[in-house]
């Protein structure tokens, strides 16, 4: 006798089929898998990764916010340095590590706990691992847990191309997939804010390396960090906005200060 498929094996081979019958680098592939993926996110989200059942919230929230009081800590220590520094080209000099060190606590520390956090339109969630978080959420969340002032909720609901100006410097925009790939490939290596037509995430450039960091909307719908020149989401754009953020010495000067990061229309 065969054996009964589950319901969570028979969602998998629909959506199989779907990926086969509709194609994920369409349109109108990208566009079905958005609508089931926002019906069924739950589910596609434990049957990729059944191990999310299993995880520890407690200990996971307690680590994170440790980790959030050591970012505070660095914080707090960079501006003690700016402040008594004796010169100009040494504020920016403490300015240039503070950013470096933003940027590696946001790829090696803060994000790392996002990745798996399930994407909803309406997503608001502060805590990683619970509740879903929509694209804009989650850039804003993230900056915000790093110790940037800014209001996470005005920030988010912001067209994607206005998130970009408000947290970055020599914002470019860029017509076509191609033409912003082969822009990033001239650009030094840091952390990006990237504004897509209906979506917003980071891109982190190390080298050749190049990741698209963001909250997806398509399978498997959560947090994820995947190669930027094969991202179907990335790709769907027409418009990109891009700017640097983790080398504008506004936004790090705003953090290391406590000032209010302002919204720029």
């Amino acid at each position: 006798m065969r054996e009964k498929l589950s319901m969570k094996k028979r969602i998998f081979l629909l959506l199989t089929f779907l990926f086969i019958g509709t194609g994920v680098g369409t349109s109108t592939g990208r566009k079905y898998l958005w609508h089931f993926a926002y019906k069924t996110q739950t589910s596609f989200k434990r049957l990729a990764d059944p191990a999310q059942d299993s995880v520890d919230f407690a200990d996971l929230q307690i680590r994170y916010r440790s980790l959030r009081d050591s970012v505070e800590r660095q914080r707090q220590g960079f501006y003690k340095k700016y402040l008594t520094a004796s010169s100009e080209q040494k504020r920016k000099s403490i300015l240039c590590e503070a950013g470096k060190y933003m940027n590696n606590a946001l790829l090696d520390g803060i994000y790392p706990y996002w990745y798996g956090t399930t994407w909803d339109f309406n997503g608001i969630t502060e805590t990683p691992r619970q509740g879903q978080i929509a694209c804009g959420y989650f850039v804003s969340t993230t900056v915000k847990h790093i110790g940037v002032k800014v209001n996470r909720y005005k920030l988010a609901q912001q067209y994607s191309h206005t998130i970009v100006k408000s947290l970055c410097k020599e914002v470019k925009v860029l017509a076509g997939f191609e033409t912003m790939m082969n822009t990033l490939s001239r650009l030094p290596d840091d952390l990006y804010v990237v504004g897509l037509d209906n979506h917003v995430g980071m891109i982190s450039k190390k080298g050749d390396d190049i990741q698209f960091i963001h909250s997806s909307f398509v399978f498997p719908s959560y947090v994820q960090s995947e190669d930027a020149s094969s991202s179907p989401v990335l790709a769907s754009s027409t418009v990109y906005v891009l700017g640097n953020m983790t080398s504008n010495e506004q936004l790090i000067r705003s953090w290391l200060m406590g000032e209010t990061v302002k919204i720029v229309p």
